[in-house]
């Protein structure tokens, strides 16, 4: 499985949250994310243009909201 994009992630959350047909459904990005989503098994077509989350694609989302926020930390360059 690749690193999903931005993309990716907003089908994702996209059909995590909305019923409906993705806005941008037509956008040959978003339809290569959808076919990818689907062949990783995280999505499924539930008819033309809508799909959900499959079991798979649910636990990548929860696992998502449980990633702990990244802490910034400042370091002084070493003087060379």
């Amino acid at each position: 499985m690749k690193i999903l994009n931005g993309c990716d992630l907003n089908v994702l959350t996209w059909y995590h949250v909305y019923p409906e047909c993705h806005p941008k459904i037509d956008s040959p990005s978003i339809k290569e994310s959808i076919q990818m989503l689907i062949s990783y098994g995280m999505l499924q077509d539930e008819s033309k243009g809508l799909y959900s989350l499959t079991q798979k694609g649910f636990v990548f989302i929860n696992g998502l909201k449980n990633v702990p926020e990244p802490i910034q930390t400042w370091a002084m360059p070493e003087k060379v």
